[in-house]
């Protein structure tokens, strides 16, 4: 069947057994149908003059009744439903099934709910762990240009100046990340909804990016990192102009720590490891937020 194309015959076996031969003649798109792709029972066409020479009555026997606006909820439509049946019944029709549904909405609704839930969860963290890497960066540029920012404020510069220069850097950063990021996503999207598109049976006549989804694309490209290197900034900047220029490698805060003394104690490691292992952790807050990213 997949195989098949309009103009080729296909051999169909109804449930009483028997098979019948028939020809392609033409496809239809319907959206309500369940995509052969999605469920392996697809669903096909034929004239009434057919039906008949299958063996079924050239009749219709499916009514499509639609309800009021104000009837919306499944609650409502299956008592309507259930009224209806009633009443067919006593008339003499014989009812096989019922199904209700709200015309409103597509029947993979619930599906891409999820699929939209768990894609915003990921981008929820992907946004917090890219937080987590400024922090990261912005610590490791302002503890390399300590000596420069001491200077900087050796000859005047205040401490809101500095901040507004580091802020402006990130803020430009942010704003290359949003030209790059901005076409880039709009092609993975298209791709990813094309291919949703194709597997419920739908066609796309109109893509475009909403202004909402810009309007979140440039917080996080722009606020995000701002928020984020704020702190990192504000503690490097506060540091005097004595202790940035005087910054030679281990400072007085941090050379008799709790670990160092008890480093000291083992005597079982080499000199090399433990220089190692007091420079990993002497910038304890730094470790902890690269282990934690």
């Amino acid at each position: 069947m997949s195989q098949s194309s309009v103009g080729d015959k296909i051999k169909v076996e109804l449930s009483s057994g028997s098979q019948y031969e028939l020809t392609i003649a033409g496809t239809a798109h319907d959206l309500n149908a369940f995509p052969g792709n999605m469920v392996p029972l697809p669903t096909a066409y034929v004239s009434l003059e057919t039906l008949e020479w299958l063996g079924y009555p050239g009749q219709y026997n499916q009514i499509n009744i639609v309800t009021k606006e104000k009837i919306t909820s499944i609650p409502q439509l299956e008592t309507v439903a259930s009224s209806i049946k009633e009443r067919l019944e006593k008339r003499g029709f014989q009812v096989y099934s019922t199904q209700v549904k709200n015309a409103s909405e597509h029947w993979a609704k619930s599906t891409l709910q999820s699929f939209t839930l768990i894609l915003s969860g990921l981008g929820i963290v992907s946004l917090i762990l890219s937080g987590f890497l400024i922090i990261n960066t912005i610590s490791a540029l302002i503890s390399q240009q300590r000596r420069q920012i001491g200077m900087m404020k050796a000859i005047g510069g205040t401490g809101k100046q500095i901040i507004s220069l580091y802020l402006v850097l990130v803020g430009f950063y942010g704003l290359l990340a949003l030209i790059i990021a901005l076409p880039v996503s709009m092609a993975l999207s298209y791709f990813f909804i094309s291919l949703v598109a194709h597997l419920l049976n739908i066609d796309i006549t109109n893509f475009y990016l909403p202004m909402r989804v810009l309007y979140l694309e440039a917080g996080a490209a722009l606020l995000v990192p701002a928020v984020a290197a704020v702190l990192p900034i504000i503690g490097g900047v506060r540091v005097s102009v004595r202790e940035a220029l005087s910054d030679y490698g281990i400072s007085g805060k941090n050379r008799s720590g709790l670990l160092d003394r008890l480093l000291l104690k083992l005597n079982i490691f080499s000199r090399p490891i433990l220089l190692a292992l007091r420079n990993t952790f002497r910038r304890k807050a730094r470790l902890a937020l690269t282990l934690g990213l």
